[in-house]
């Protein structure tokens, strides 16, 4: 955690005495504590959470569609789509550091597989997603056991004359076996024309971060008490302010979501984030 953080997000209040200014912080090992910082001094060391983004530029592959017809898709993903998807998720890092106050900082390495992707896997009713098992083979050339906390997929599952029905925008999948001990998280192209979905944020790695964070809260989630699902932000009386949800985001990633029932804070804790991460766990 960085002082600007500190004055901005966990500092209640403050005074100044003898030429130092002293503050009393609200969260982390020091909550209850007057501290007095030295500029650009980092109070709590950051945990690296590593991410591998993975990008398909090309799909090409047969489904099977609800009326039992064999469909295919033959899609390559535009220099401007690409551009949009990756630039937008490599945002992530900087957002992950400024909602975190610094607690957490991101490692992102994006690869780009050169065969196409080439299978789904059926959710029933003609829908389809990008399992861990679809790239399973890319995934154990990029993403061996024990090489990333997370895995966020890029895909696209449209071209010019036909679209496959694939539930969400984007999909998370808790670490296991077939992701090689990682969160797994897909993220699709927008539709022809839609962008928008994407350049209307307010942040631009908005959506990604909500599929990151599904993995790493339930991660947490089942090892420490007090941390919400990511979908309760109503229960806790967050709203989207101005186009984002970075408040709650921020407040989940640094326990400061106050819980009026057990008048306590709500989240990840310091010490979960110092103690362990999918791949320090294996």
């Amino acid at each position: 955690m960085t002082l600007n953080a500190t004055e901005a997000d966990s500092a209640t209040r403050r005074y100044r005495k003898g030429g130092h200014t002293y503050y009393l912080l609200s969260w982390g090992p020091l909550a209850g504590y007057w501290v007095r910082l030295a500029t650009g001094v980092a109070l709590i060391p950051a945990t690296t959470w590593t991410v591998l983004v993975v990008v398909y530029r090309q799909t090409n592959l047969d489904v099977i569609d609800a009326s039992g017809q064999n469909r295919h898709l033959g899609a390559t993903m535009s220099a401007e789509n690409e551009a949009l998807m990756v630039g937008a998720v490599k945002t992530m890092p900087g957002l992950v550091r400024e909602w975190s106050s610094a607690v957490v900082a991101q490692k992102m390495t994006v690869v780009y597989p050169a065969a196409a992707l080439s299978r789904l896997t059926s959710l029933g009713g003609g829908a389809y997603w990008l399992a861990p098992g679809d790239i399973g083979s890319d995934l154990a050339k990029y993403a061996p056991q024990g090489s990333y906390d997370s895995i966020i997929v890029i895909w696209q599952p449209w071209d010019a004359d036909d679209s496959l029905p694939s539930y969400g925008w984007g999909l998370a999948y808790p670490a296991g076996p077939s992701s090689n001990g990682s969160n797994y998280a897909t993220v699709t192209v927008p539709p022809s024309g839609s962008s928008w979905w994407i350049t209307s944020q307010a942040h631009r790695g908005e959506p990604f971060m909500h599929e990151w964070l599904h993995g790493v809260i339930d991660y947490h989630a089942a090892r420490t008490a007090g941390v919400p699902a990511l979908h309760d932000n109503a229960t806790y009386d967050y709203a989207d302010q101005g186009g984002t949800f970075s408040r709650w985001y921020g407040d989940l990633m640094k326990q400061h979501v106050p819980d009026q029932q057990s008048n306590a804070f709500m989240g990840i804790n310091y010490l979960a984030w110092r103690s362990v991460t999918t791949t320090t766990s294996l």
